[in-house]
């Protein structure tokens, strides 16, 4: 592969990326000229967001395990042309139910294209200094990509109407196509043939799908409510009949090769950090609306703080984590993001936001940048490559459904005050309940994280840097034909 070539592919990969994480945004702005012109409920208007959410959290590991067997570029490509084709049919529905299905079209595909990316990252970046850069710029690319939504959403929907927010996917996803083509590694070839666990598949699926629904409805119905407890628990049901499934079948969908591994419970810190990012997000906005007094736009261009910390954390993340080891570095980020969860809470009712919330915000997305580096590289290091896909799958599976978890329990201590005047004390406290699990991660990072990495099947702990390699060692590896994951160096960036 050329020497550009990697950057390239990182490029078409962050395209993706951007066009999945502006979708997301950009419908929450548009929502009330939605629900204005295709005659939605107030009730029925969330779904043009649940429909997105269940099918894509529920698809994520199915999709992550599709692309290791029949070829990440395949599935890559497959992914962007249906979630366009999606998006053409949201924009022309003409009822609620076209949109709901179409939304949750979208959410399918969503599901293919983001596995494959993280992937196909990990496969084209080496361990090592140069996939933490491919990370931090995937990472920040869908930063921003959240933060051009709010902003794009207004616009277009204010001058083309809603419609435009999904007919602009049309050639957006065209050209990502073509360039997938052209740009992307052609898939290796396969090895054994190994089938595809639909026994499993469909029990994960659909657990939890149940469970992101439960969770989704507890705010609305109560958490005691049978329309909440009702698919929590048939979904949990099925995550341990998945479990059970997975013990017995030949080809498992999940391998336990894959959570065998010391690096896997990295997997937890990345959940605590899915809790508290969509915490501060959502309980910033109704902080800035409900107790400020901003409005909508005002209150999304107000919260850019938190992306542009998050944008430094994850490019100076990328540079540190060699220096600091990922287990300090990611304490490091969660003691930041708990003083600054401890600032946002002693806001004033009557506090000026260039001082009293910005320096919060800035500094929690800082945080949460410090964090993820090192999160996401000890989760894909150690991991052979036709097992890339599906810990991809876990990481996306932790990030939706712990996040919906961590949000439905946050907002709902918010929304316990929202009868009378103890709104603000509500929101201030579970900003505060947010720093507390914070807390949490920082304890779970220092407990569960080498200081050193894993390298891909090797069973000794190497250093990511400081490890002189020795000439001799190097070539006699070359000139032998073990196999390259078992190369017990560094590999080069």
């Amino acid at each position: 592969m050329p020497a550009r070539r990697p950057y390239v592919v990182l490029a078409v990969l962050c395209s993706s990326q951007l066009l999945l994480s502006i979708d997301v945004t950009i419908v929450a702005v548009a929502n009330p000229s939605i629900e204005t012109g295709l005659g939605f409920t107030g009730s029925s208007l969330q779904w043009t967001l649940t429909a997105y959410a269940l099918t894509f959290g529920g698809f994520l590991l199915l999709g992550g395990r599709m692309a290791d067997l029949y070829g990440r570029r395949r599935l890559f490509v497959f992914g962007i042309a249906g979630f366009t084709l999606m998006s053409l049919a949201a924009g022309a529905s003409q009822t609620p139910a076209q949109l709901i299905a179409a939304r949750a079209g979208q959410g399918l595909f969503a599901a293919v294209i983001s596995p494959c990316t993280l992937s196909i990252l990990a496969s084209t970046f080496a361990e090592g200094r140069g996939r933490q850069r491919a990370y931090g710029i995937w990472a920040a690319t869908g930063s921003i990509g959240g933060m051009v939504g709010f902003l794009l959403g207004g616009v277009l929907t204010s001058a083309l109407g809603w419609r435009s927010i999904f007919f602009i996917n049309g050639p957006i996803g065209a050209a990502a196509v073509v360039v997938a083509l052209v740009f992307l590694p052609h898939d290796a070839s396969a090895g054994r043939r190994q089938s595809l666990d639909l026994p499993g598949a469909v029990a994960i699926t659909l657990g939890s799908g149940l469970v992101i629904l439960g969770v989704g409805q507890a705010e609305s119905a109560g958490w005691t409510s049978a329309r909440s407890l009702a698919p929590i628990f048939v979904g949990a049901g099925l995550t341990a009949l998945f479990v059970v499934i997975e013990g017995r079948a030949n080809d498992p969908l999940l391998p336990a090769r894959v959570l065998r591994r010391r690096n896997a419970l990295s997997i937890i810190g990345l959940t605590v950090l899915a809790v508290v990012s969509n915490a501060v997000i959502y309980l910033s906005a109704l902080y800035l609306q409900h107790v400020l007094g901003y409005g909508p736009s005002a209150s999304g261009a107000a919260v850019l703080g938190l992306p542009v910390g998050f944008g430094i954390g994850v490019n100076v993340g990328s540079r540190l984590v060699d220096r600091l080891g990922v287990r300090h570095q990611a304490v490091i980020g969660f003691a930041a993001m708990t003083i600054a969860l401890v600032w946002l809470a002693r806001t004033p009712d009557d506090g000026a936001f260039a001082s009293s919330f910005l320096p919060g915000l800035t500094v929690a997305g800082l945080g949460m940048g410090l964090c993820l580096i090192p999160l996401i590289t000890t989760v894909t290091t150690g991991v052979v490559d036709e097992d890339q896909g599906v810990v991809a799958g876990v990481y996306g599976m932790s990030q939706q459904i712990g996040g919906a978890i961590g949000l439905a329990v946050l907002a709902g201590v918010a929304a316990s005050g929202a009868a009378g005047a103890g709104e603000a004390h509500a929101i201030r406290v579970a900003i505060l309940a947010s720093g507390i699990i914070a807390v949490g991660g920082a304890i779970v990072c220092a407990l569960t994280l080498p200081q050193r990495l894993y390298h891909a099947g090797h069973d000794s702990l190497l250093p990511i840097t400081g490890v002189p390699e020795p000439v001799a060692l190097v070539e006699a590896v070359a000139d032998s034909e073990a196999e390259p994951e078992r190369i017990p160096t560094r590999p080069p960036d």
